[in-house]
């Protein structure tokens, strides 16, 4: 059954929060991505990934726009849209009055929900402009520390021989062949936010069909945990999370 939403709600619209860190360490993530790319050129089409929770992604905010029913109307119509995407239209709008010298290539529609994902094309018009909020951002007083922390951060990567996590400039190492090893290999295997059950790590560290497995629910479940206790322990963050038979890795 469809909710009907109040007047109220109706006339909430959506948009970029640009005094969150998260949105500036966003902006710097764009603007610094286009700048250094080697030999850049006008009309260049720079490719930037965007994914929450795995790249910088901006922060969202509900607002009156104050503009009257005419407005709200026009907005429903919008929404209604199946092409319309409301985020990636906030989006689009926060980076065309933020980004000096480059634009998106196109208005920008998710292609997923879970977690939030866009494809972010720029095309570059001016490199100069580019160039020049890139020094701003860069040596700017107030964007130092910002600067720093986004310079900083690299996603978590899996690596072998030795079985090893990469994260930011951390190592979290595990023993060959164990079941933290099997663990983060198939997680990274996969895509953020899939699931991937115990037996399924259990098949593999024992070798076995499901009906002779060696390897227990539990046995698996403390490897995660073991794999959770380092990386917060390095780098403060959990990297899976367990539901009630498989776990999934959020980072």
């Amino acid at each position: 059954m469809t909710k009907i939403k109040s007047n109220e709600e109706v006339q909430m619209s959506i948009r970029v929060n640009v005094n969150h860190l998260n949105t500036r360490h966003f902006l710097w993530y764009v603007v610094s991505t286009i700048a250094e790319k080697k030999n850049l050129q006008q009309y260049d089409h720079i490719l930037i990934p965007m994914e929450k929770n795995k790249t910088p992604f901006p922060e969202f905010e509900r607002y009156d726009h104050g503009l009257g029913p005419d407005y709200s109307a026009k907005e429903m119509m919008w929404r209604s849209n199946p092409d319309y995407d409301e985020k990636g239209n906030a989006i689009s709008l926060y980076l065309m009055e933020n980004v000096k010298g480059a634009a998106p290539l196109i208005v920008l529609k998710r292609t997923k929900n879970r977690p939030l994902a866009f494809p972010l094309i720029m095309n570059v018009i001016e490199q100069l402009e580019i160039f020049n909020q890139y020094q701003h951002l860069k040596i700017g007083p107030a964007k130092k520390e910002l600067f720093k922390k986004s310079k900083e951060y690299k996603p978590p990567q899996f690596k072998e021989n030795p079985p090893r996590i990469l994260w930011n400039d951390k190592v979290i190492e595990f023993p060959a062949d164990s079941i933290e090893h099997e663990v983060c290999k198939i997680a990274f295997s996969r895509t953020i936010g899939k699931e991937i059950s115990w037996d399924e790590i259990a098949k593999n560290v024992d070798g076995l069909p499901k009906d002779k497995l060696k390897t227990g629910r539990q046995s698996v479940y403390d490897a995660v945990k073991r794999v959770n206790h380092k990386t917060k322990l390095l780098v403060n963050k959990e990297l899976f999370r367990w539901t009630e038979k498989a776990f999934i890795r959020i980072i």
